[in-house]
């Protein structure tokens, strides 16, 4: 049976259509669309919908190789079933990290606060995913040395760099990455890692409960469903109205609430 990565590349060449016509067409771009058709990465339901239109194939046809007239194997049914699952997670994924995208951008650009963990998770990808991989390895080296140097003197500033991030690491640029991308280990690392800053920031976002929260006293494997807040408390470089809280207010805050929750002791 024939790859996806296979048949939409037939697909494209049974229309007469060069890569470029597709980026034109669609706005994927060559990078992406030779990934998905060598088996690099995978296409979002969303992006094959697209494909599948552009192609005038059906959604059936890209997934399975057969179309739904003449599908009367127990076995390429089940396939389908089993790459719908696989598709629909992924959108889920995606849609929880694009929320996530937004809420740490103004138009497009990542808040200062984010840069470092957006640079960490997606250092190793975007190369991947872009049409100039050569540029995002230079500059990622580059950047990791200029983060060492800030690590050393936190006031250190190099504008140029500064600049440099927001060519390269720029809200559309991260959600190309995400969506060429059929990584799931890498998906759910992101939403962790970034929900991780957002509660050391002292921001929060409506989405599903973390999946771990970790202190000095817990087990490295202890997952909970539901934060703590007294868990949240621990976390360092907590604040509230831009201003870190030290050790004696997070006291105060603990006393507040055994004095209002006097039944949760």
């Amino acid at each position: 049976m024939k790859t996806i990565g296979e048949r939409l590349r037939e697909a494209r060449e049974q229309k007469n259509y060069k890569q470029i016509h597709v980026m034109k067409k669609v706005g994927i771009n060559n990078k992406t669309l030779s990934g998905y058709e060598n088996g690099v990465s995978k296409p979002d339901y969303d992006t094959l919908k697209t494909l599948a239109k552009l192609y005038e194939v059906s959604l059936d046809e890209l997934i399975t190789g057969i179309d739904d007239d003449h599908i009367i194997d127990e076995e390429v049914a089940s396939f389908k079933k089993t790459m719908k699952g696989f598709y629909e997670e992924h959108d889920s994924l995606n849609n929880d990290i694009y929320k996530l995208l937004h809420h740490v951008s103004v138009h497009g650009v990542f808040k200062a606060e984010y840069e470092k963990v957006i640079f960490n998770c997606f250092r190793d990808n975007m190369s991947t995913y872009s049409q100039t991989p050569s540029d995002y390895e230079y500059f990622d080296n580059m950047y990791n040395h200029y983060l060492q140097d800030k690590s050393e003197d936190p006031s250190y500033i190099d504008e140029q760099f500064e600049e440099e991030f927001t060519h390269h690491y720029n809200l559309n640029s991260v959600i190309e990455a995400v969506r060429a991308s059929g990584d799931y280990e890498w998906k759910e690392e992101i939403i962790f890692k970034l929900r991780q800053e957002l509660l050391a920031n002292g921001d929060f976002i409506p989405l599903p409960p973390i999946d771990v929260i970790k202190d000095n006293n817990s087990d490295p494997g202890t997952t909970t469903d539901n934060p703590k807040l007294e868990e949240i408390l621990l976390i360092k470089n907590l604040t509230y109205r831009n201003k870190p809280l030290t050790d004696h207010d997070r006291q105060r805050i603990l006393e507040m609430l055994k004095l209002m929750f006097p039944d949760r002791q």
